[in-house]
């Protein structure tokens, strides 16, 4: 791979070179995915976690993947009254992850490798999306989408009731229906919340609080 590291600056599309990109401070993030080639990795290492609640860390991971970018981790949470030497810096020292968060890194990681009821994360294509606010004050959610549309990654930054569109046509000669399912990061389990028929245009879904992550699946009837 080829890649460039930066804490600041833009995306730069000329560089044909360039195979992969990585960025360390979360607000050049959606820049670098927005303009990234296609199937381009791009990976995001969160800056100054240790002003990051674990809640707020564990979101930016799908904050990230909802932009289709593979996201990592550089320092850990710093810990009072520890010394410097004693620090548990992951990266620096080799160190075991500390905690609950290596369970819900790895649950959050087989949802994306090697999964047989999700396409490869590489071949997803991210959208932002203010899907039914007319106003267009802001964006309601990212999307990541299978190509033939048979597959809806959302991740809502708005809460309210929205309307998803599905891709009707998918599937013409099959009988397959649609899953919508909450993607409980916290609680690490996917929950069907409805299922729709396979020639359902929309799927409305009630999101109480922020951020949320959902997932439209076209399965076998």
């Amino acid at each position: 791979m080829k890649a460039t590291s930066r804490l600041r600056g833009v995306h730069s599309p000329a560089r044909r070179w360039q195979t992969g990109e990585s960025c360390q401070a979360a607000v050049l993030l959606a820049s670098v995915a927005s303009a990234r080639q296609p199937h381009q990795p791009t990976a995001l290492s969160p800056l100054d976690t240790a002003r990051l609640t674990t809640t707020c860390t564990r979101g930016s991971f799908w904050w990230g993947a909802s932009l289709g970018v593979h996201v990592g981790h550089s320092e850990t949470i710093e810990r009072a009254g520890v010394s410097d030497d004693a620090q548990p810096l992951w990266w620096a020292k080799g160190g075991e992850l500390i905690g609950r968060s290596p369970s819900r890194i790895k649950w959050f990681r087989s949802l994306w490798e090697g999964s047989e009821t999700r396409p490869a994360f590489g071949n997803l294509v991210p959208t932002q999306s203010y899907l039914n606010d007319a106003s267009k004050s802001s964006i309601v959610a990212n999307l990541l989408s299978a190509s033939n549309g048979s597959y809806i990654f959302a991740h809502f930054l708005r809460s309210g009731r929205w309307t998803v569109p599905l891709w009707s046509s998918v599937g013409r000669d099959d009988d397959a229906n649609w899953e919508v399912r909450l993607m409980d990061y916290w609680g690490m389990k996917v929950s069907v919340l409805a299922t729709l028929t396979g020639n359902a245009s929309s799927a409305t879904i009630d999101v109480p609080a922020v951020p949320a992550n959902y997932e439209l699946v076209r399965v076998a009837a």
